[in-house]
């Protein structure tokens, strides 16, 4: 029998068998490989929501005043449902710009601020209680407009570097640097300075302003740039005067200097009218307030400046914000669009405005004059509190070449500076070059102008003024050339026969010929700015007539301009107070006929600015006293006295030459006064002063101080 292998069919239980195996292993591995991808997806949206959430934090700090900004902690709830909790927290860390302008930490007391770096960070849970944080880091100037990038140790993303802006230093005489910080290897032979004193003498000091660093740090302002804005109706509307203020530093022979800040300026005249209700503006750091009144620029139709819209719309005190103007207090006042004006100057919240030049008439609807003084902040121009002139100088524009005048100079600007932030206002005294040039026909002269911003008591605290030389960085203010600015003549030293010609030249000879026989070139700001007049017009060039026409005595080349923004942008004053102008000279002798040639006068003269100084506080303690006021209305009936006098005269005038222990004595001072309220005290001096000028060589200008003395006052004349 034949046995036969029979054919195997179907499949086999061990294959079944281990086909499901794989098959249940498979299914495990794509079961669990889409629940990573759940869980991935997942953390991925709770990761995004944490750097939103961190973000949004961030931004919060843009519209935080910046000295509240601090450290802190919350529960931030996520906008759509999650299963995971967050928390966030932040630091604030302060950084400040040392001698050598670096940002570092820490700042110390007392101290400004100058950059915070913020650091945000979320944490949460997953339900299978895992944790996770995100953080992101910013950093937030206190001036928006500075030059920085980012701080010391935070990395921002690349190289985590600084941005550097090369800075080209300006010269004088056109541009005056400043210092405003020492390097370490100059603080020991600083110039020593005082603030009463004209001239400085050189000597050591053991005073610093920083410690360490091997750059010194300067400020310095462009020359001011006066343009017109010609409208289609072809009428100038509006004077525009544009400049920038730098910071940077200098480490010395072979580097760049570095700009730390740029403050950029614009100041204008406008035709505004006034709606006498509250209405939204923006502030002095370009946020949104409300104006106690609003305004829009007039003249619609012949189309002002654009930034007529800003100056006429946001120079009107606000209601709401940090910078609520208050009067009734030193700190309050800082928050005023108009600071240096009285309490009289100010109603219902708001200042005063006027219709026509120097009205004393406030209007409360309608149009009215207005100018401007304009910062670009975060890239908008903004406008901020009036400018305020506290010194006023007047030379040949060539003694600033001499390296003796331009360091007298700068001292002077210092000592004025600090003086006048020490003192609440006190008046600057005149500058006169160690080596003045005699004006020649054709000289050109300068003007330059020290403004100086409003500052708080509190603000004040802590700062150094007594440093040689030195403002410090905290101060606001500007030193500037305004010669194309300020207005200019020619007077007898009575000030009588004075020339104020607007022509350039100015006439000699003719119908319009000076009386003095000399002139000086003094168009008008529009004329200078002018584009159909010559660009490179300029004022104060100083006309001697020759032969027949020539001098025959002493005269003065004078220049005047306002204290605030009519002043800058040469226009018509605003209200009766903005009137007032302040004035410098310089006097120039002739001997039959021909200037002496070199030669510099020898005379004493009474500022002519009242210059009355009022001790801050009087007597001691937290409730001493404080200076409120100071009487000078009667300044100008003080009369000078000298012995021995000029030319056998009673005159303290025209000395020949060098003249030794001349006795100066002014008389008719008992109405000036310095007064304290809330103790009732107001303090006079006596009814005539003496002091010995030990050797007259050049100008002197007399301006008298009070002093302490027990509970009673003692007065001295200045003749610097």
């Amino acid at each position: 029998m034949n046995s036969q292998r029979k054919k195997q069919q179907g499949v086999g239980l061990i294959e079944v068998l281990i086909a499901a195996l794989v098959f249940a292993v498979g299914i495990s591995a794509v079961v669990k490989l889409q629940g990573t991808f759940f869980q991935s997806g997942s953390n991925a949206n709770a990761r995004a929501t944490a750097v939103s959430m961190a973000q949004a934090k961030l931004d919060e700090f843009h519209a935080t005043d910046f000295s509240a900004i601090a450290g802190g902690t919350d529960n931030p709830t996520p906008t759509s449902g999650t299963a995971f909790t967050y928390a966030r927290s932040w630091t604030s860390t302060d950084y400040y710009y040392n001698n050598t302008g670096a940002l570092t930490t820490p700042c110390g007391s007392p101290c400004s601020v100058d950059q915070k770096a913020i650091t945000v960070t979320v944490s949460w849970n997953d339900p299978d209680a895992n944790s996770d944080t995100v953080a992101l880091t910013h950093v937030i100037n206190k001036n928006p407009s500075d030059a920085s990038g980012s701080l010391v140790g935070y990395t921002a993303g690349g190289s985590g570097e600084k941005p550097v802006v090369n800075y080209t230093q300006q010269a004088a005489p056109d541009v005056v640097a400043q210092q405003r910080i020492p390097s370490t290897s100059s603080t020991s032979s600083t110039s020593s300075t005082s603030s009463t004193s004209s001239t400085s003498s050189t000597s050591s000091t053991s005073s610093t302003s920083s410690s360490g660093g091997t750059c010194d740090i300067y400020t310095e302002t462009d020359k001011p740039d006066p343009t017109i804005d010609a409208n289609s109706g072809g009428t100038a509307d509006n004077n525009l005067v544009s400049f920038s203020t730098t910071t940077y530093k200098d480490c010395g022979s072979g580097t760049t200097p570095i700009a730390l800040k740029k403050e950029e300026f614009f100041t204008l005249n406008c035709s505004c009218e006034l709606t006498n209700v509250t209405g939204p503006g923006y502030d002095q750091e370009h946020k949104a307030v409300t104006k106690s009144q609003t305004g829009v620029k007039s003249g619609q139709s012949n189309g002002q400046n654009a930034l007529c819209d800003t100056c006429c719309s946001d120079h009107h005190e606000n209601t709401t914000g940090d910078h609520v103007c208050d009067t009734s207090t030193a700190e309050g006042r800082k928050n005023c669009y108009t600071p240096f004006r009285g309490d009289s100057e100010f109603s219902g919240g708001n200042h005063k405005h006027y219709a026509t030049s120097g009205s004393s008439t406030a209007v409360s609807s309608g149009t009215y004059l207005e100018a401007c003084r304009l910062k670009r902040v975060d890239g908008y121009w903004t406008a901020v509190s009036d400018w305020n002139l506290v010194g006023f100088n007047v030379f040949v524009r060539n003694d600033l070449t001499n390296s003796a005048n331009l360091t007298s100079y700068q001292n002077y600007v210092a000592s004025t500076v600090n003086a006048y932030v020490v003192d609440s206002g006190t008046a600057a005294s005149l500058w006169t070059a160690p080596t003045p040039t005699t004006p020649a026909d054709g000289t050109q002269m300068m003007a330059r102008g020290v403004f100086v911003d409003y500052m708080a008591p509190s603000e004040k605290t802590g700062l150094n003024f007594t440093l040689a030389g030195l403002v410090p960085q905290e101060v606001p203010f500007y030193e500037y050339h305004v010669t194309n600015l300020a207005d200019w003549k020619t007077t007898k030293t009575d000030d009588s026969s004075p020339n104020t010609s607007t022509a350039s030249p100015c006439p000699l000879t003719g119908n319009n010929a000076s009386a003095n026989h000399t002139c000086v070139d003094s168009p008008t700001v529009s004329q200078v700015a002018n584009a159909n007049q010559n660009q490179t017009l300029e004022k104060g060039a100083f006309r001697i007539g020759t032969d027949a026409n020539a001098p025959t005595s002493v005269i003065k080349i004078v220049a005047q301009m306002k204290t605030s923004n009519t002043g800058v942008v040469g226009t018509s004053a605003i209200g009766s107070t903005d009137a007032t102008l302040v004035s410098a000279s310089v006097t120039v002798p002739f001997t039959g006929g021909s200037s002496s040639g070199g030669s510099s006068t020898h005379s004493i003269s009474l500022a002519s600015n009242a210059s009355l100084s009022c001790p801050l506080t009087w007597g001691t303690g937290n409730n001493a006293p404080t200076y409120s006021s100071q009487n000078v209305g009667s300044w100008s009936d003080i009369t000078l006295a000298c012995s021995p006098s000029s030319g056998g005269a009673s005159s303290c005038l025209e000395y020949s030459s060098v003249q030794s222990s001349v006795t100066v004595t002014a008389s008719n001072t008992n109405s000036l006064q310095c007064v304290y309220p809330g103790s009732g005290n107001t303090f006079s001096c006596p009814s005539s002063i003496s002091l010995t000028v030990a050797s007259l060589s050049g100008t002197k200008t007399c301006s008298i101080e009070m002093s302490k003395s027990g509970n009673s006052a003692a007065c001295a004349l200045l003749c610097n």
